[in-house]
């Protein structure tokens, strides 16, 4: 990265009323291609941070989509790192998060920029982590756009359940019994010790997040939820999820490139399994070799999609012809 592409904040944190700087936060937005949504996270993360001081630090990814410079015409007081290329999710929040933890914010908030945070959203993590000494990092809960609040957090999933939810064969199969290990949000009360949460929205207690040396960056994609809490547990901390709720907007960024997301996917299931959950190396080919029949039939399946789309736009495109040539030059 350039020195050239680094801001830092020209002003004071943002902040709203009386604060207390020992709740002071940092926050890292990670960017690719998503200014539309990334503007406006940026926008409600400033009206809504409630009694808390923020200092806030968008990583750009990249972007080829103007994010980097409508960052600087909307929010000039918000630190810009653009990192030139894609660094992925892990790379990418670490570097945002070296410039925060150097800067002696207590709290780190890692964003995706299609979230949106509730009123007190904030305060009611900071609440969580206050109150429990032992807890290292807390989520809350997402919220779809049609309003439906419904996965929190996750306990440790078994790998039938695994292969099952997190992959083509929920959709043949449902998720009656693959889904056993998620906790829904009528569930979960504040400050429940769970396995993890889901990734979009994550305080940490920076004590935490530098003891298990940030996110682990051989995973450029996917699997960081679960990664992160096999890091803290071994340092001794607890990831617990609290009744803040958020807006997400899944996937903003990937779903731009589908076939590719699905490859980072196969590739961080494979090291998570080996890695940090001990599966022995037959198992985990295993596991590989069916990921990549499911990502071979994914592929058939968007082809096919792609052919038939392309047939109905040519037949159409031949009807409206014959529709205009029988109409003769005298119709209209």
């Amino acid at each position: 990265m350039r020195e050239s592409d680094m801001r830092s904040a020209p002003g004071p944190a943002h902040q709203a009323g009386a604060v207390d700087p020992l709740r002071s936060v940092g926050v890292c937005v990670l960017n690719w291609n998503t200014c539309v949504s990334l503007l406006r996270c940026i926008r409600q993360l400033i009206e809504k941070v409630g009694l808390a001081p923020v200092q806030i630090v968008v990583v750009d990814n990249g972007s080829e989509d103007g994010s980097a410079a409508a960052i600087r015409r909307h929010f000039p007081s918000v630190t810009l790192l653009a990192s030139g290329e894609n660094l992925g999710y892990s790379r990418g929040n670490n570097l945002g998060a070296a410039f925060l933890v150097e800067r002696g914010h207590p709290h780190l908030l890692f964003l995706n920029p299609d979230v949106v945070l509730e009123r007190d959203a904030l305060v009611q993590m900071l609440d969580v982590l206050a109150a429990d000494p032992s807890i290292g990092c807390v989520g809350g809960v997402p919220v779809r756009p049609g309003g439906r609040a419904s996965r929190a957090a996750r306990n440790r999933p078994g790998l039938i359940e695994k292969l099952v939810l997190y992959g083509p064969l929920a959709r043949i199969c449902g998720a009656p019994f693959a889904d056993r290990h998620i906790l829904r949000a009528p569930e979960i009360r504040n400050g429940q010790p769970v396995y993890a949460i889901y990734g979009a929205a994550c305080l940490f207690r920076t004590e935490a997040f530098v003891a298990a040396e940030g996110f682990d960056e051989e995973f450029f994609l996917f699997e960081e939820e679960f990664v992160m809490a096999e890091r803290l547990r071994a340092c001794g901390w607890r990831v617990a999820v609290c009744q803040a709720t958020y807006l997400h907007q899944e996937a903003a960024a990937t779903r731009q490139i589908p076939f590719r997301r699905r490859v980072w996917f196969l590739r961080s299931e494979f090291r998570l399994l080996r890695k940090y959950w001990r599966r022995s190396l037959p198992l985990c080919l295993a596991v590989a070799t069916l990921r990549v029949v499911e990502l071979l039939v994914f592929c058939w399946y968007y082809a096919v999609r792609a052919a038939v789309a392309a047939r109905f736009r040519r037949a159409h495109r031949r009807n409206q012809a014959a529709m205009v040539s029988h109409a003769g030059p005298g119709h209209t």
